[in-house]
């Protein structure tokens, strides 16, 4: 306990006072009412009482029906009628004297008195439809439920100050002990430092003086006998029947620790502020924005040039002359010489907030003429096509708003006359709330060719208006893509807290669950959109990979603007409603839309973070989720080093305290981002333990929070579990790491196509992209708006839509997690014209059945280990 100033030693404050004097003053006006009662006198006046009797007793003149009165002929003689016993025997032997118990007593009165109201032709049963009414009203019950209210809420007052009163008695106590205990700890330091001097003038001052030593030997004293001596982090030796037990029944608890996601971890940013976070590294551009980091910057240019140099090169190969200065690259943009030629102004990336003013972003139209893509036909000359488009009109009715949604999907003949959209992607803003439920009839109606859609609401959506991608937060938008995928096989599925498989099922429950198989040969991907409430969302993300483990997973938590907003989640297949009369409305869970067949779906899981340093180190000593010693790694992240592989990397080496890694690295900065570097730092590790250091991409990096830090020990202690051989980085989260983690995977995305393009394997052309992004980004991030769907639009330059997520669901290596502040993107590649012809669905569960199976029995995909991944 610490105080910070003398006015929290004041135990006289006027509020106790003033509490205290009310307290007395309730006591004594209850002390006061109780003796008035007390001191209360009897009053009998039986003449008054025997008036009063007169006027409501029945008399001997009323008829019978009117009393119901069965009167006995044995007379009953009490002597004293206040003493229970003698009453009650009393009517048992007046019972006894009819021949009859008590109870046969009162059956026989009920039958003479249902004789003479029969005699009498009075009816004596209730009518069917009979309704008794209370005698007292409802505004009666209302003011005594509203007194009994008030005296609980007196006696709950009461009992608090009570325990406030309690609370500050301790809390004085504890005060005075710890004032005792400086009090005595200064006098004991100032009798150590008394006899330290005395000691040294015995000695006349000879030889230097250890400062640290004889305090830390002055504080040896005081430590108790049996208390372990040394750093308390240190992993201390287990006995050999620990480790026995150990290596026969395993370390316990849940066995996927590698998917575990909780409020200490990275997807923990409800304490996230953008306000918090400073501009970073960087200098400000003309108009309004920033730059990115130098390095990206540079990237970006190298990748654009050497793109640019192959794809003239092709060009001038194909037709037989020199290639031109303005010859398209393989990604479809034209190259500029000022960038071949490697100046400065180009390597810009500039950001403007003024739509008005030119910018990069413009240029998009030259890429995508209408807000729709297609792909070259296959073979069987059906071409895939992809449309998006986003309606922000605040003034128009949810009706208007589809209308002018479908009609921007569609315009301009960009869908030719022999494709009609098969599936739907909705993402809706919860201004919309009070329509969720008409959403997906009203989208039917305006595209009947429909057979698949899914969606949620969301705290904001994105969307293609006029050839660009926007994003629109806390404002009324509806987005809806329209795609037609021939060839790919497609299936939506909704998964509850009552249908969710179990953690140990095999993987024919889950096939059986999102009604698709896996073929091998053939791609199959999933688009997963679950309520922010839904607790099974890692154990459903790592069924899904013990089951898929090649299929590739991204999507989103919905959202809403404020915590009382509903949520919403539709997902909804001609197959499963042949008469129509489904809303696809879902409250609850999780949905999924499932594609298998010829198309690629590439993901990229930008979680927010730069580097702080080019070096990877790999962790040589480590306790849980202790970090006790790393060592260098390879020659960076750059490097080419390949680093070992397994949990033998970084054994046998000499290992540094990780804390002064991190202060080595902080040093190296300038002085002006060392605090805001030290405040937003945190790790990122790497799951996979086989890729060389030099093939390290960003999207191979799980990030994970800073827990806290040992300055003795120099150890750190982040959010999950850390084994000894794996690798990690110090990274920094804010707004330049936000830019640069999202530049740095649009870079990674077109090395790769530019590496197969190389390669003589080049890749199918992007076809559309969904994109689920934090609502912690977004302009409240970036202070400028449609960074994050303009930034991977320049690397994609296809329609893109999606929504700001309460959650993010990414892969990162071979596992799939749930991440906080991250952007993560799906971008599909229609492939049917590079595999083969996808067989009809008759034949694919034909090739699926093994020798000896029957139709309806799965193939069993083998499990994977638990280090896989």
């Amino acid at each position: 306990m610490v105080y910070n100033s003398s006015d929290n030693e004041d135990f006289s404050s006027e509020e106790e006072q003033s509490e205290d004097e009310e307290l007395a003053l309730e006591l004594a006006a209850q002390k006061e009412q109780e003796a008035k009662d007390a001191k209360r006198e009897a009053i009998y006046n039986a003449d008054v009482m025997h008036d009063k009797l007169e006027d409501i007793a029945w008399t001997e003149e009323q008829p019978w029906e009117e009393t119901l009165a069965v009167t006995s002929s044995n007379p009953v003689h009490i002597e004293n009628v206040d003493d229970d016993l003698e009453r009650e025997l009393a009517f048992y032997n007046q019972a006894s004297l009819l021949g009859l118990t008590t109870v046969g007593t009162a059956l026989e009165a009920a039958k003479l008195a249902i004789g003479r109201f029969e005699e009498a032709g009075i009816a004596w049963q209730r009518p069917p439809d009979y309704y008794a009414e209370m005698v007292k009203t409802d505004e009666h019950m209302a003011k005594v439920k509203e007194q009994l209210l008030y005296e609980q809420r007196q006696i709950e007052a009461m009992e608090q100050r009570k325990k406030d009163r309690e609370a500050k008695k301790f809390s004085k106590q504890v005060a005075a002990e710890r004032k005792k205990e400086r009090a005595q700890d200064k006098k004991k330091a100032i009798t150590d430092v008394a006899k330290l001097r005395k000691q040294r003038e015995k000695s006349g001052f000879a030889g230097d003086l250890d400062v640290d030593k004889e305090l830390e030997r002055m504080e040896g004293r005081g430590r108790k006998r049996d208390a372990p001596s040394g750093n308390r982090f240190e992993a201390r030796e287990q006995s050999k029947k620990r480790q026995q037990r150990d290596s026969k029944f395993g370390f316990g608890g849940p066995k996927r620790l590698r998917k575990q996601n909780d409020a200490s971890s990275a997807a923990d940013v409800d304490g996230y502020r953008p306000s918090r976070f400073d501009d970073g590294v960087g200098a400000k551009v003309a108009g309004r924005g920033a730059l990115c980091p130098a390095d990206a910057a540079a990237d970006v240019a190298a990748v654009a040039g050497a793109a640019a140099e192959a794809g003239a090169a092709a060009g001038a190969a194909a037709a037989g002359g020199p290639p031109a200065a303005g010859a398209a690259s393989p990604t479809g943009r034209a190259s500029r010489p000022d960038k071949q030629a490697g100046g400065g102004a180009s390597a810009k990336y500039q950001l403007r907030n003024d739509r008005r003013q030119p910018s990069r972003h413009s240029l998009l139209a030259e890429a995508s003429a209408h807000t729709s893509a297609s792909s070259p036909p296959d073979e069987s000359g059906v071409s895939s096509q992809w449309s998006s488009a986003v309606c922000s009109k605040a003034d128009v009715s949810l009706e208007d708003a589809l209308a002018e949604c479908v009609r921007e999907a569609l315009s301009d003949g960009a869908w030719p006359a022999d494709s009609a959209p098969q599936v739907a992607f909705i993402f809706i803003s919860s201004s919309y709330q009070s329509h969720y439920e008409r959403v997906l009839p009203l989208l039917r109606e305006k595209v009947p060719s429909l057979q698949h859609a899914v969606g949620c609401s969301g705290f904001g959506v994105l969307g293609m208006h006029r050839g660009a991608p926007e994003e629109w937060e806390q404002h009324p938008a509806l987005s809806i893509t329209l795609a037609s995928l021939p060839g790919v096989l497609l299936k939506t599925f909704h998964v509850s807290p009552i249908t969710l498989p179990d953690a140990d099922a095999p993987p024919s429950a889950w096939y059986k669950r999102t009604g698709m198989e896996p073929v091998e040969g053939t791609e199959t991907n999933f688009i997963l959109l679950g309520d922010a409430a839904f607790g099974g969302v890692m154990d459903l993300l790592a069924g899904l990979d013990y089951a898929y483990p090649t299929a590739r997973k991204a999507g989103g938590l919905n959202s809403s603007a404020s915590m009382n907003s509903p949520r919403a989640l539709w997902a909804w297949s001609a197959a499963d409603d042949p008469q129509g009369t489904s809303n696809g409305f879902k409250p609850a869970g999780l949905v999924g839309l499932a594609l298998q067949g010829p198309l690629v779906m590439d993901t990229l899981v930008a979680q927010g973070c730069r580097p702080l340093g080019d070096q990877v180190y790999s962790v040589s000593k480590a306790h849980r989720s202790l970090v006790l010693e790393v060592v260098p790694e390879g020659s960076g992240a750059g490097g080419s080093g390949a680093g070992g592989s397994g949990s033998g990397r970084g054994r046998g080496r000499q290992g540094v305290a990780p804390l002064e890694v991190v202060k080595r690295e902080l040093s190296a900065l300038p002085e002006a981002e060392r605090e805001s570097a030290a405040r937003n730092l945190m790790v990122g590790l790497v799951p996979d333990d086989f890729k060389p250091v030099g093939d390290l991409s960003p999207g191979d990096f799980l990030v994970r929070q800073l827990m806290g830090m040992d300055a003795n020990s120099g150890a750190l202690m982040i959010g999950d579990v850390v084994r000894v051989g794996q690798r990690l980085r110090f990274v920094v989260r804010d707004r330049q790491g936000a830019m640069h983690d999202l530049v740095s995977h649009g870079v990674d995305l077109k090395k790769r196509e530019l590496t197969a393009s190389l390669a003589g394997d080049p890749l199918p052309p992007p076809l559309g992209c969904l994109i689920f992004t934090c609502n912690g980004r977004g302009r409240g991030l970036y202070r400028v708006p449609h960074f994050d769907s303009r930034t991977l639009a320049e690397y994609a330059p296809v329609p893109s839509s999606g929504f700001f997520c309460n959650g993010e669901i990414g892969q990162v290596g071979a596992a799939t997690y749930l991440h906080g502040f991250t952007c993560s993107a799906a971008v599909f590649r229609a492939a049917g014209r590079q595999g083969k012809p996808q067989q009809p669905q008759e034949q694919q569960q034909q090739q699926r059945l093994q020798p000896g199976e029957q139709e309806g029995e799965p193939q069993q995909a083998p499990r994977r280990s638990q280090e896989e991944g």
